[in-house]
């Protein structure tokens, strides 16, 4: 892997979000919005119930953003070369695969690392809810595991619309929600 044709594919994809208000609006609007209801929902628990379930309530939507903007941005980034026609056009460049793959996952770390800080501040702020508390260590490897779970679903999904054609295309958006009803594995 050569790093300048990474940062290439990077800059490509960062030029072609730069103005894309659709993209914003879903990442920090809707990462927002959700961190202001579960607050809420969380408030309501505190107030009616366990401050561990408001807790808990609270934490599974600050680590569920991090999943679900890991794979919208992986799965956005590629569908935008798709349906501009532009993939051809990369893929004759130098780039390989490996590198394709590992811009557009360090872009959407990138971007998720933005998005969850700021609704992490957003959740400290108003509902002093300090994401820390769970610890430095736990929080990053909670944070690294649904990174690379959702690259894995997003390239997955991606995988279907190559085959399939972008007629399941909508498949990519929200593919990740029905991963919350698969069974519970248990571990006692």
């Amino acid at each position: 892997m050569v790093w300048s044709r990474i940062k290439g594919v990077m800059l490509q994809e960062l030029y072609i979000t730069r103005r894309e208000s659709a993209l914003w609006f879903d990442l920090l609007v809707f990462s927002t919005i959700s961190v202001i209801v579960f607050g809420l929902l969380s408030q309501y628990l505190t107030e009616h119930s366990s401050s561990a379930a408001a807790t808990n309530v609270i934490l599974g939507m600050l680590l569920w953003e991090v999943g679900r903007v890991n794979q919208y941005c992986v799965s956005l980034n590629s569908m935008w070369n798709l349906w501009s026609k532009n993939l051809g056009n990369i893929f004759i460049t130098p780039v390989s695969i490996t590198e394709y793959i590992a811009a557009n996952c360090l872009l959407a770390l990138l971007r998720t690392v933005i998005v969850f800080t700021l609704i992490s501040v957003t959740a400290s702020l108003i509902f002093h809810f300090n994401i820390l508390s769970i610890g430095v260590v736990t929080l990053f490897l909670g944070f690294t595991t649904l990174s690379i779970f959702a690259w894995a679903v997003g390239w997955l999904l991606l995988g279907l619309v190559f085959r399939y054609g972008p007629s399941i295309q909508a498949v990519t958006w929200g593919a990740f929600f029905f991963f919350n009803r698969l069974p519970r594995l248990s571990f006692r």
